[in-house]
């Protein structure tokens, strides 16, 4: 639940956000990185320029909606172009734009004599961040996001935040603990009804895979009637189950995996096939046994049938 003074707070904070920046570090679990997923494409539905950034790709997410929205730089506002220099062999540096061509023309000149710039040693990148707002989601510690952070510290400094976390962090203009939610999913769920953003049906089938990654196909105890209750809301706005079988609890996987359920199986089979060679010589050789003692009794029997008819014979 998401109690009133939480809703203005982030009602203030969403509406007057047009550019907005989430932020997972390299910890984030597959939760938090599904509800991220999920809270970029609700809010980009409202109007919102929403940027998804991490300081290294995660993996295991192949499963989940629109992965590729993840990227590793803060900074993209601007043009970086870098070179060697070395200012006692540069003689002018000019710019000027091709009025036919409508392209910009830096020049760098050498001094007299100068080898000129080696263009192998030119790069270019984007650097500089602008943004109204910051979602920082399971974020312990702002310097674990590495290049994410510095260099950008006016920024975290300067704009407004939300920090979700199962704790209340140090940092954050509005800080939230999620704890009482057995899962990130839920929360922000529960975040997007509260603000009436729209979920589409990736992002509640991102949800959904959250909740069950983390509850382990809500057969955890973790797992509450309130759970089930956003798995069934999820479900009603399209979302799909898309966790792989390789992850869904079985009777042969909470003894061992697959593969340890099918060497046991062969054991038991090529056992089985050792005891049947064993026993059948033994069972025909009990037959013979069987076999010998109906003959020796049949033979027994006519022996004294023939004695008895010689000494009936004899008292005659």
């Amino acid at each position: 639940m998401i109690d009133e003074t939480l809703s203005s707070q982030l009602t203030r904070s969403i509406e007057s956000a047009q550019t907005i920046i989430i932020l997972l570090d390299h910890n984030a679990s597959f939760d938090q990185a599904a509800s991220a997923l999920a809270l970029v494409q609700s809010l980009e539905q409202a109007g919102k320029e929403v940027r998804l950034v991490v300081p290294e790709l995660l993996p295991g997410l192949d499963q989940l909606s629109e992965t590729d929205r993840f990227q590793i730089e803060l900074g993209h506002q601007s043009l970086t172009i870098s070179f060697n220099y070395s200012e006692e062999k540069v003689d002018k540096i000019s710019y000027h734009i091709g009025e036919e061509t409508g392209k910009f023309y830096l020049t760098v000149r050498p001094q007299a004599g100068a080898e000129p710039l080696d263009p192998a040693t030119i790069e270019y990148s984007h650097t500089g961040a602008e943004a109204d707002l910051l979602i920082l989601i399971g974020v312990t510690d702002l310097e674990q996001l590495d290049q994410l952070y510095f260099g950008y510290e006016e920024l975290f400094r300067n704009t407004t935040s939300i920090s979700l976390h199962n704790f209340e962090t140090d940092f954050g203009t509005i800080k939230i603990d999620t704890s009482l939610n057995p899962t990130v999913s839920e929360f922000v769920f529960a975040l997007l009804e509260n603000q009436n953003l729209h979920i589409s049906a990736d992002a509640a089938t991102n949800l959904l895979a959250g909740i069950e990654h983390a509850t382990n196909r809500l057969q955890s105890r973790a797992a509450t009637a309130g759970t089930f209750a956003t798995v069934a809301k999820l479900l009603n706005l399209g979302a799909r189950r898309i966790l792989p079988i390789a992850e869904m609890p079985s009777r042969i996987s909470a003894k061992g995996s697959a593969e340890e359920s099918a060497e046991a199986t062969t054991k038991m089979r090529t056992k089985a096939i050792a005891n049947l060679s064993t026993e059948v010589p033994k069972m025909n050789g009990e037959l013979d046994l069987k076999a010998k003692k109906v003959t020796n009794k049949k033979a027994n029997n006519k022996s004294s049938k023939n004695f008895k008819s010689k000494k009936r014979a004899s008292l005659k």
